[in-house]
């Protein structure tokens, strides 16, 4: 939960901004926060017959001064034109890095 969600057409097709909002018109078509539930839903404007969308997840916390980063990407077959939803609802999986010792600042002896 929290963890911020976004969905990008493979194949590096960009679609302008305005262009997004008009085929959006109105629904949730960008990053998508996940809520407690784990599930979220979002729209992802395609092109094309056989459309993939690229989804790519990413998520932080800081406890006892480590910095956790989870981040995980799926590709998953995009809508076709007769469909309003994908056929299944994929999991994505999110992997783990940790760090510490960020911004330490801790005296260092000098020497002559």
């Amino acid at each position: 939960m929290g963890a911020s969600v976004h969905g990008t057409l493979v194949g590096g097709v960009q679609l302008p901004q305005a262009a997004v909002s008009a085929v959006c018109d109105g629904a949730d078509c960008g990053p998508s926060v996940v809520p407690a539930s784990g599930t979220t839903t979002f729209s992802v404007p395609v092109i094309g017959d056989t459309p993939q969308i690229q989804l790519d997840a990413s998520w932080q916390t800081t406890k006892g001064g480590k910095l956790h980063y989870y981040s995980g990407s799926l590709v998953i077959d995009a809508c076709t034109r007769k469909q309003t939803a994908t056929a299944d609802s994929p999991t994505l999986l999110l992997d783990h890095s940790e760090l510490s010792g960020l911004g330490d600042s801790s005296p260092r002896s000098a020497r002559p």
